[in-house]
């Protein structure tokens, strides 16, 4: 008898806990189905949204045109907090994302970068004379290899270290986006990157860094340039 109400026990904890993980779902689970909706009024694309998020896009592809019917909720979970962020940079209102600046308005098209046979020395010359915190690494046709940073080049073999080759110290490329991307996914991206590049059929076209941005926000002011 003890065992038969033990078991009703068990059974009945089950029910009642797949009872409240339904619940949880339907007031916490976002609607896939608004995701093509709110992506087409931020005036964003299906690259732009994955960048920001960090979901592949062909995930987010599938998951608009409704091929993944029961995505996880993590992976949900980031493209809605990826929208939200964007949003939040156009301020939240709808239409106004056109009207801002793009990729092409903000970068500076007279990129300095080096190749990855260029020595230490040479790179840390160019960034020391320009002021530089970061420069891209391509080759002679404009294709991106890596990039160098500040803080990637100090090392144990700091005696060393301006005789070697930039493809022995230089980090992953910065993130590349297109000429049309709007500036609440540039913004996205250079809170976690020290700049973005612009890329024109495959090759480099310009880069943008922080400082473009500030820039652009600082000629808009009139009263700030008096």
């Amino acid at each position: 008898m003890t065992d038969i109400i033990r078991l009703c026990i068990s059974n009945i904890c089950l029910m009642m806990q797949s009872i409240f993980i339904q619940i949880m779902r339907q007031q916490e689970w976002p609607d896939v189905g608004l995701i093509r909706k709110k992506r087409r009024e931020l005036g964003i694309t299906q690259q732009e949204l994955a960048r920001v998020s960090g979901v592949p896009q062909p995930v987010v592809s599938r998951i608009e045109n409704g091929s993944i019917s029961e995505p996880s909720y993590h992976v949900v979970q980031k493209i809605f907090e990826a929208l939200h962020e964007i949003e939040a940079q156009s301020g939240g209102k709808r239409g106004t994302v056109d009207s801002l600046p793009v990729a092409s308005d903000l970068m500076n098209k007279h990129v300095v970068s080096v190749k990855p046979t260029d020595r230490v020395e040479d790179a840390w010359a160019i960034m020391k004379k320009n002021g530089f915190s970061q420069l891209p690494v391509t080759d002679e046709r404009g294709r991106v290899y890596g990039g160098i940073v500040e803080s990637s080049l100090p090392s144990e073999d700091m005696e060393n270290i301006l005789e070697k080759r930039v493809q022995e110290v230089m980090g992953d490329a910065f993130p590349a986006v297109g000429r049309d991307t709007k500036v609440a996914t540039l913004v996205a991206l250079l809170r976690g990157e020290p700049a973005v590049l612009v890329l024109d059929k495959g090759r480099l076209a310009g880069i943008i860094t922080p400082y473009d941005l500030m820039e652009n926000a600082y000629k808009k002011n009139p009263h700030l340039t008096k």
